[in-house]
């Protein structure tokens, strides 16, 4: 019978306690969490089948894999530090859980010494380990890097009941920046809704509580019928007389914010017109609607 490789991490903080909990579940050997501090590695390594802890680098030395889980300003001359100090003799697979930087980015010297490179990223918000931990079966795992490394973290993320999904090489920023809209737009967007509401007279708390179904079952239209089938509202009908509405009401109340309204509002149209259902001259009066005024300076 195969043993399973031993896995090290270099940063015992959300991201690598949390891995390492869920490797150690499924089967794998976890040999040690390195950190600058050791009541987080001796915390991290807690319950972990003997896991090393400690705050040299050398303390990992014979792992078949590595991850580096510190900030990603860190990870290259983390990396750049095992090299030099000669830790990757047995030319373990090296991967950091960044979601920004692909593997090449920061993990070249290790590939110049002949070991297996990849980044993995769980598509999961990481406030907490028990959270995190409770929360990951069914998270996308994003990998990206060299053959050997991607096959190994694929099957990882299988025994950990994750979906591995596996990019094009150069694609990461991109997948990244995709992950930041779907995320971080969600909540700014959202923040935008509640303070158009506050301007109709409606208390942030109450705002927000009314919103949060709204955005469940287009969470949920999503999942069940997918795009462009999930987008409804005014610009998916067609109906430009209340998106004219809408353009009128915030030039008196918030001008600042009708910028934002035609931006987003341009995208919609896009995706409603891949939709179908609307009309030539519906969607040729809400594209001259939503121009921005750069564009009606120019044009």
């Amino acid at each position: 019978m195969t043993q399973p490789p031993s896995v090290a991490f270099v940063g015992p903080g959300v991201v690598g306690t949390t891995l390492a909990r869920l490797l150690h579940r499924s089967g794998f050997r976890i040999s040690a969490l390195i950190g600058r501090r050791i009541e987080a590695a001796e915390a991290a390594a807690r319950d972990l089948g003997g896991a090393r802890a400690g705050t040299r680098l050398s303390e990992l030395r014979g792992a078949d894999w590595i991850f580096i889980t510190t900030p990603d300003r860190t990870i290259q001359s983390v990396c750049r530090s095992l090299v030099d100090e000669d830790l990757l003799g047995g030319r373990p697979i090296v991967a950091h859980c960044s979601g920004a930087l692909d593997a090449q980015a920061s993990l070249a010297g290790a590939r110049e010494i002949g070991c297996p490179i990849a980044s993995f990223h769980p598509l999961l918000s990481f406030a907490d380990p028990d959270h995190a931990e409770a929360h990951f079966a069914g998270t996308t795992c994003v990998i990206e890097g060299d053959a050997v490394a991607v096959e190994a973290l694929r099957f990882a993320a299988e025994k950990l009941g994750a979906r591995p999904l596996v990019l094009r090489p150069g694609g990461k920023r991109l997948y990244h920046a995709g992950a930041a809209i779907a995320s971080n737009n969600l909540v700014s967007g959202t923040a935008l809704a509640v303070e158009l509401f506050g301007l109709a007279g409606v208390g942030a708390e109450d705002a927000l509580l009314a919103l949060l179904p709204l955005l469940r079952s287009t969470l949920d239209n999503l999942e069940d019928v997918g795009l462009p089938r999930a987008l409804t509202g005014p610009i998916a009908r067609g109906d430009y007389e209340i998106v004219e509405g809408h353009l009128k009401a915030l030039h008196e109340a918030a001008p600042h914010r009708l910028e934002p309204y035609r931006s987003l509002s341009r995208l919609t149209l896009e995706l409603a017109e891949r939709k179908g259902g609307l009309s030539e001259e519906e969607a040729r009066r809400l594209r001259e609607l939503l121009a921005s005024k750069e564009d009606e300076e120019c044009c």
